[in-house]
């Protein structure tokens, strides 16, 4: 699993030199110097394998031509993380709460199931993309099919549930922190959408916005991202609320699809309800997910804002679930307004 997250580092620091410095440090003692940190709690637990010959793990016979040369220089001795418990479950690969060096990381792995040459490919390209995704600390394996990808960890959580009723602590968000999330997952699109070729994330919600102890945001679950190389990309993965109507109609996506999903994400922000989930039928029945699909790819249905929310974010929000593409605005128009607003703030 953490393989691909792996070779994702690699794709990433090599597309993050033409742009700006290195994000990553280099690893002394086992830990980075980074100082960021990830994604979950708990006890430890489990301990990753030592740490075997980088020679014989580099020749194992499933990376057939994968080089993993590079990622040598950012790999952590894989005795030295400790898995606690595991945060999250996928389809291809699972999220731990884990130790580095007694400090709490995230620590993403493939499934045993999704351990192919393609599915290894793919995560590697996870890591590669972005100052406005969790921070890459290091990499750990001792055979390239056990690699780990050790992130940083993010205390508070995801967007979802910081949104949801929290009847322990009655945590809400405030304005000013809601336009500073939204501000900061613009921005992390704008560094996706300028790159060469540009990066689409494809499965943008709020549940892949992490948040940390002082609200800073940033976008993760790269998974399915992949660069915009292709005339058209299919559908494949995603979350049916989220999504675009070209994208629910034909699979058919565009940087601007994940514009449609920040602005569903945008009325999360507002209205801190599920998309769509406060919506009836003609019976008082919540609609299903056929009908909001349908309403959807026609244009007739697009997620709540709150009335007393203020109108330019409104505005923002509805420009940015445009029916059409070409009437929504760029990552970097997005990020400029709320920029501007949240100086006023």
């Amino acid at each position: 699993a953490v393989l691909a997250l792996v070779i994702c580092g690699y794709v990433y620091m090599r597309t993050r030199r033409k742009h700006t410095t290195s994000a990553f440090a280099r690893v002394e003692d086992g830990e980075r110097t980074d100082d960021q940190q990830t994604h979950h709690k708990g006890d430890p637990t489990s301990v990753a394998p030592s740490t075997t010959s980088s020679t014989g793990d580099s020749s194992y016979a499933v990376t057939g031509e994968l080089d993993l040369a590079e990622m040598e220089r950012h790999r952590i001795p894989a005795a030295n993380v400790v898995l606690v418990k595991t945060l999250a479950s996928g389809a291809f690969g699972q999220v731990w709460l884990g130790q580095l060096n007694s400090r709490q990381v995230a620590v993403k792995t493939l499934l045993t199931t999704c351990t192919t040459k393609s599915d290894l490919q793919k995560f590697m390209c996870e890591i590669a993309l972005c100052e406005y995704v969790v921070s890459f600390i290091g990499v750990a394996w001792t055979r390239p099919t056990d690699m780990m990808l050790i992130t940083e960890f993010m205390d508070g959580g995801d967007l979802r549930s910081a949104l949801q009723p929290n009847l322990e602590t009655h945590r809400r968000l405030t304005w000013k922190m809601k336009v500073q999330i939204a501000h900061r997952i613009a921005e992390g699109l704008v560094y996706l959408h300028s790159m060469a070729p540009k990066v689409i994330h494809r499965d943008l919600k709020s549940r892949n916005v992490l948040l940390d102890s002082v609200q800073g945001a940033k976008i993760t679950d790269f998974g399915i991202s992949r660069e915009a190389n292709d005339a058209t990309m299919t559908a494949g993965i995603g979350t049916y609320r989220w999504m675009a109507p070209e994208v629910l109609r034909d699979g058919h996506y565009s940087e601007l699809s994940d514009l449609f999903s920040f602005g569903v994400i945008l009325a999360e922000l507002d209205t801190e309800i599920l998309p769509y989930s406060d919506l009836r039928n003609d019976k008082g029945n919540l609609l299903t997910d056929t009908a909001i699909m349908a309403k959807v790819m026609a244009g007739q249905l697009r997620p709540t804002h709150a009335p007393q929310c203020p109108d330019w974010f409104v505005t923002l929000g509805r420009n940015c679930t445009a029916l059409h593409q070409m009437d929504r605005p760029t990552a970097v128009e997005v990020a400029y307004v709320l920029g501007q607003h949240l100086s006023k703030l």
